[in-house]
């Protein structure tokens, strides 16, 4: 039940003065006048409307309860240590120079049982889930084990098979594993060999290596089709790219939805995006994260390249993870990083160990000792 708290929130102002290479010194004067002026009572927002140069000057310097997450370390380290109505003295950064107000603070608050009840169930339920999958998967590894083949093994159980023909290194399985990290685990793998559980995009699974096929000179028409595909898509995307650049560079603040139909072009929305999570609208791209987390709300995006095309992305709500809603993700999510993190790790070690002495290593034998390890550290920092 205590773990069930609305945590604290900080509203905070913010005075912000940009330096070029020959102004630091003049900056620093002038944000320590401006610090006096403070101290003498003026008001914070007055003076913030006067001097301040980054995005929420206008509007008294207010950063709001969450927005001023995205400023650098050095200035929410400050406002984590401020009081309320305190005023901080000026901080240096990499361009400039602020000041920080934290203007208001409110107290983290217990939540009654019934407006977290829905979330017990729903951790309670996931439990559960994950509890049975980790049931199926163990019976229909050692089953696939005993039999040799994970084919006979699914029908008998009743699970769906996926074939996904041949993979280069690498390559992606669309909706499984858009990344690639699954072919480059199988080429690793001896022919006939079955994996471990893996965890993939759609859910866990395993695996099995049917056949191998070595390196050869590819035939004109094995690989016509293919070259011709990657031209045609490659000429497709830039035209997607220089279209989506148009737009935004005509976009005047209108919204997307009008945009996209005024344009004849596919919109589509996502609901409570989380750092890393794949979002199947895009595919795989490391880059949207990265904009995602840093873009202002309600701003339109500059043209991102994904595969197929170009996107355009607007942030319409952005919301802290409380402490509650952690809890709920943090089993799965540190199984996925730990997992992760197991599959890159041998394929690395791999990879180096076969360059330098040709060794060949038992993947199932190696996951299996290095998921003891791993679990035995989960157990200690439960």
């Amino acid at each position: 039940k205590s773990h069930f708290e609305e945590p604290e929130k900080r509203r905070v102002q913010r005075i912000f003065l940009p330096f070029g290479d020959n102004e630091k010194k003049d900056i620093l004067e002038q944000s320590n006048e401006i610090k006096k002026q403070l101290d003498k009572g003026e008001d914070f927002g007055k003076l913030a409307l006067e001097f301040s140069k980054d995005d929420q000057a206008s509007n008294n310097g207010d950063w709001g309860y969450f927005e001023w997450k995205q400023l650098p370390l050095e200035e929410q380290d400050t406002i984590q240590e401020l009081a309320e109505k305190q005023i901080s003295d000026p901080i240096e950064l990499e361009d400039g120079v602020s000041i920080i107000r934290v203007s208001e603070i409110l107290p983290s608050v217990q939540l009654p049982l019934e407006d977290v009840r829905e979330r017990i169930e729903t951790i309670l339920r996931d439990n559960k889930a994950e509890e049975m999958i980790e049931t199926r998967i163990a019976q229909l590894e050692k089953l696939a084990l005993k039999e040799k083949s994970l084919d006979v093994a699914a029908q008998k159980l009743g699970y769906k098979i996926k074939n996904t023909g041949p993979l280069e290194l690498g390559e992606g399985i669309d909706e499984i594993d858009p990344s690639g990290s699954l072919s480059h685990m199988l080429f690793n793998m001896e022919e006939k060999e079955i994996s471990s559980p893996l965890i993939t995009y759609k859910g866990k699974g395993i695996s099995q290596l049917i056949k191998i096929e070595p390196p050869r000179p590819a035939a004109f028409e094995e690989v016509e089709e293919k070259v011709k595909n990657d031209f045609i898509n490659e000429k497709k995307e830039q035209k997607a790219f220089e279209r989506a650049s148009r737009i935004k560079n005509s976009s005047n603040g209108s919204d997307l939805k009008d945009l996209a139909e005024s344009d004849d072009i596919e919109y589509k929305s996502a609901q409570n995006h989380k750092r890393e999570q794949y979002l199947s609208l895009i595919g795989e791209n490391s880059e949207i994260d990265r904009i995602v987390f840093s873009l202002p709300l309600t701003e339109l995006s500059d043209p991102i390249k994904v595969k197929g095309g170009a996107v355009l992305l607007r942030v319409l709500e952005r919301k802290e993870v409380t402490k509650e809603e952690f809890d709920e993700n943090f089993i799965q999510a540190r199984n996925e990083l730990l997992n992760t993190k197991q599959n890159k790790l041998f394929q690395s070690m791999y990879i180096k160990m076969r360059e330098k002495i040709g060794v060949k290593i038992n993947y199932d034998l190696y996951t299996r000792v290095n998921s003891e390890i791993l679990s035995r550290y989960q157990s200690e920092n439960d």
